[in-house]
């Protein structure tokens, strides 16, 4: 859902900006409120947008903008009135102020007279003619911004419910709100720009509303109000700036796809030289497919013809300048859209991208509700008929179907007394089973009280067998200490056995030694004693060896007796 209206025109006058938009829509009396309690309390009935306050005066800061952008003031004027000619002077500050806008009014007077069966129409170049004299013959144009009108909101309110039209309108805000903080807008608006600001409580949706000052100084040096100029001048200095160089050669090339589809547009049933173009895909398509038929046009407005004579230039400026907006509008509320989790795409043909006033706009309104409710009821109506057709059309269908079912019941009837019959002789054999399944289970039960008996029996014992593994354990454990002690004192009665027994072959060996000196001493030869001295204590000692051995293995046996008999049990 989604449809962009871009209006635009002289209307403004000050009287439904800010304050006055509030006192006008009578918002203290709780009407035009239908939309604005799906907004947070801090939400305001009117949010400004631009270095303005609720109660600033519009046409205040009209004629500050007009000053800005080379109007005189009173006194200025005054000075330079003094000077002119009797026949060249004004007659007042009003009249040089409407003379800035003449050449407008004429045109919209001219406009008005104009027969046409167009009503519309004349109505709004009356309205604009009405507001220039209203502000005392100064021009303010003002524009309206809408991304989505109040069909949306009320379907949005059928899909997704309060909170879903609560978070739509946060989308449309903060999308209107950086729409009006580009560089695009800016470039386009920033210094002829007046006010801005988003009307939040209406009874359709909310919107962004302008109003600025499009005068500029002309070749005589007088300030005037001259739209199409001014649009045409920021259109190409936006071209410079985004193609440096070649700003004026894209101006043209866009002028001249906005004639292709305003005269495709004006034929909807028919093709104009092969094309037919409206969305903004379809104009983006021509742009890349038919560069060739681009140049051609555009030669024929620029290159063969003064462009600024054109009967046609202001409805071609005031389309490319709308879809230059349009364009990046839709690009932000794309992406504000995925931002805010809501649903919303720009669609073609659901709105004609005009203002309407409130009368008419309500009764619009009412016609659509009246349209709806008309084909809600037509739609009921033709149900309620196609069901009277099934119904009358089924009604003998349904008297055989009965008659059908009357015979079934009476053959159901018969088959229940067999059944009943055949039923009763199965319950004697349920009955039967039973009480063998009953007997089964008594038996059944009779073995699982013996099992669980001759399981605790098992239990029993082998706690006993646990517990007499114990004591064997117990007692075999005693019976190893007592073998590792008594190991441990043989190992010792042994120790100290060696160590007897070396001592004790010491001692033998050093008796021997003595008895063996005291025989060589008694000897009283000396040769014969050297000789035996030699043949005891020389290479060969195996005899002394021989006898201290078999002194040390008398010993041996005797220990060995000993411990032997420490080992009986």
């Amino acid at each position: 859902m989604g449809a962009i209206t871009n209006s635009n025109g002289f209307f403004t006058t000050g009287k439904d900006d800010g304050k006055n938009h509030i006192e006008r829509h009578n918002y203290e009396n709780g009407n035009e409120q239908k939309y604005r309690k799906y907004d947070p309390k801090n939400v305001s009935e009117v949010i400004e947008l631009s270095d303005t306050k609720l109660e600033d005066d519009t046409r205040s800061l009209a004629y500050k903008k007009a000053y800005e952008l080379g109007m005189k003031t009173e006194e200025e004027w005054s000075v330079a009135n003094s000077k002119r000619s009797a026949k060249r002077q004004d007659k007042d500050y009003s009249e040089y102020v409407s003379k800035t806008a003449t050449s407008l009014v004429n045109q919209l007077k001219k406009r008005t007279a104009k027969k046409t069966d167009d009503n519309y129409k004349a109505d709004k170049y009356l309205q604009q003619t009405n507001a220039i004299r209203s502000n005392g013959g100064l021009a303010i144009y003002g524009s309206l911004y809408y991304i989505s009108n109040a069909e949306d909101y009320d379907a949005i309110l059928d899909e997704k419910g309060a909170s879903g039209l609560t978070a739509y309108r946060e989308f449309e805000r903060d999308t209107l709100t950086t729409f009006h903080q580009s560089a695009l807008y800016q470039h386009l608006h920033g210094n002829t720009e007046v006010r801005a600001e988003i009307h939040t409580a209406e009874d359709g949706s909310q919107h962004l509303q302008t109003s600025e000052m499009l005068g500029e100084i002309n070749g005589r040096g007088a300030f005037r109000i001259a739209p199409v100029s001014v649009k045409a001048r920021k259109l190409v200095e936006l071209y410079e700036s985004l193609y440096p160089g070649s700003g004026q050669a894209h101006f043209e090339s866009d002028i001249a796809l906005e004639k292709i589809a305003m005269d495709s547009s004006k034929k909807r049933n028919e093709t104009t030289g092969g094309f037919n173009v409206y969305s903004e895909g379809a104009v983006i398509n021509v742009k890349r497919q038919h560069p060739d038929k681009i140049e051609n046009v555009r030669k024929s407005l620029f290159d063969d013809a003064d462009f600024n004579k054109n009967p046609r230039k202001g409805d071609l400026v005031k389309r490319l300048f709308r879809r230059v907006e349009n364009r990046e509008l839709e690009k932000i509320a794309i992406t504000k859209a995925k931002e805010h989790g809501v649903s919303w795409s720009r669609s073609y043909g659901r709105s004609d991208g005009v203002y309407r006033g409130k009368a008419e706009y309500k009764a619009k309104r009412k016609a659509l509700e009246l349209e709806r409710e008309y084909k809600a009821k037509h739609s009921l109506l033709e149900r309620r008929e196609s069901v009277l057709d099934e119904r009358l059309t089924s009604a003998d269908e349904l008297t055989k179907q009965a008659e059908e079912e009357r015979r079934s019941a009476e053959n159901m009837a018969n088959n229940n007394v067999l059944r009943s019959r055949e039923l009763d002789h199965r319950e004697k054999e349920q009955q039967k089973q039973k009480q063998h399944n009953d007997n089964i289970l008594i038996r059944i039960k009779e073995r699982e009280r013996a099992v669980s008996l001759r399981e605790s029996a098992l239990d029993s014992r082998q706690a006993g067998f646990k517990k007499e593994k114990e004591e064997i354990n117990n007692q075999f454990a005693e019976r190893e200490n007592r073998l590792n002690t008594r190991e441990k004192n043989i190992d010792k009665i042994i120790e100290n056995k060696v160590s007897e027994k070396n001592i004790y072959f010491e001692k033998v060996q050093k008796r021997l030694n003595r008895a063996i000196d005291i025989i060589i001493n008694t000897i009283p030869n000396e040769r014969l004693r050297q000789r035996f001295s030699a043949y005891i204590y020389g290479e060969d000692t195996s005899k002394i060896n021989e006898l201290a051995t078999k002194s040390v293995k008398t010993y041996e046996k005797t220990v060995n007796q000993i411990v032997d008999d420490d080992l009986e049990p």
